[in-house]
């Protein structure tokens, strides 16, 4: 998901979702009500309205991601990785240092284009006895904990997959570890890292977790990681030219959920005939508003990510 688009619309009677960053509700387009978001929900299964609404919006913001790439496509130099890579493998039996730190690896893409995004894929953890644990991801800047991400390890080698983006123009230093004091690991050799500012050690949890005390040392932890191409920095530098759009992309993502519904009945509110007449509405209003969005923005040539000084021509594809 595109990552100024978390919290920037909302939904009027939903609590949590009452006060998003542009002012735009769902509920504001015509034909949507809180109540019959509530008729997507499901007491049942412990469906509450703030869970359907997080699906719609998570689908709605990979929509209007795709659909932007879809029509910037011929303007990137690399569409997809710029560089992926694994940092080591496990090939001796010694043990790490325990301290009261924690213990992973430092990125440090400062250097690299704002238009990358880092992707963390998986971690490979060897383990000297079973336990359970936490993955800690950290902004190397200022010291805010990112991620925790709980896991059950086995003796021996662990991989989990984490799959969490970082794009570069908000997330350009990132420290990824384990807690010292919570397993025992094997140390990891490392690979070459073919240039990049890349770095294994350890950090104490008493002071500030940022890159000025990060200390060189042995890890026991491998990640393996993409650095790719996004849209992320050039949609959220004219984010209000794509409010609009994505408003109606929720719009068309709801009335999805109302078709798929198992929940109707002659007593709910919108049936699937009227949901289907209103989501061809949206689709051609966010056709139009997508449109106007990209018309004639231009590319800036960042050596990376982007070929220069092009305008964008948009092409309508009708569904």
């Amino acid at each position: 998901m595109i990552s100024c688009l978390s919290n920037y619309i909302g939904v009027k009677g939903v609590a949590g979702y009452e006060n998003p960053d542009s002012d735009y509700f769902i509920n504001d387009l015509e034909g949507i009500t809180t109540d019959q978001l509530e008729e997507i929900s499901d007491d049942d299964d412990h469906y509450e309205p703030r869970l359907a609404f997080d699906d719609i919006y998570n689908r709605a913001s990979r929509l209007l991601e795709s659909d932007i790439k879809f029509h910037l496509k011929k303007y990137f130099k690399r569409y997809s990785f710029f560089k992926n890579g694994i940092t080591g493998f496990y090939k001796s039996d010694t043990a790490t240092s325990a301290g009261s730190n924690y213990n992973g690896w430092y990125f440090d893409l400062s250097y690299e284009s704002k238009n990358l995004t880092l992707n963390l894929t998986s971690v490979d953890v060897y383990l000297t006895s079973a336990a359970d644990f936490s993955i800690y991801i950290f902004d190397f800047v200022t010291g805010q904990q990112l991620e925790k991400i709980g896991v059950s390890g086995v003796a021996g080698k662990n991989t989990f997959r984490i799959e969490k983006f970082y794009p570069l123009h908000r997330y350009n230093e990132v420290f990824i570890g384990y807690d010292e004091q919570e397993i025992s690991t094997y140390k990891a050799d490392d690979f070459g890292l073919d240039g990049l500012s890349l770095r294994r050690g350890n950090i104490s949890k008493t002071g500030s977790i940022v890159s000025d005390n990060f200390n060189s040392a042995d890890t026991g932890l491998v990640l393996n990681y993409n650095i790719e191409c996004s849209v992320d920095n050039f949609v959220c530098q004219r984010l209000s030219m794509f409010k609009d759009a994505f408003l109606y992309k929720l719009g068309i993502e709801f009335c999805k959920e109302r078709i798929n519904s198992d929940r109707i009945n002659r007593y709910t509110l919108m049936d699937r005939d009227q949901a289907m007449e209103l989501k061809d509405s949206f689709q051609k209003q966010y056709q139009e508003l997508l449109q106007n969005a990209l018309i004639d923005l231009r590319i800036e040539n960042d050596g990376v990510c982007f070929e220069c000084n092009k305008a964008v021509n948009y092409k309508m594809i009708l569904p």
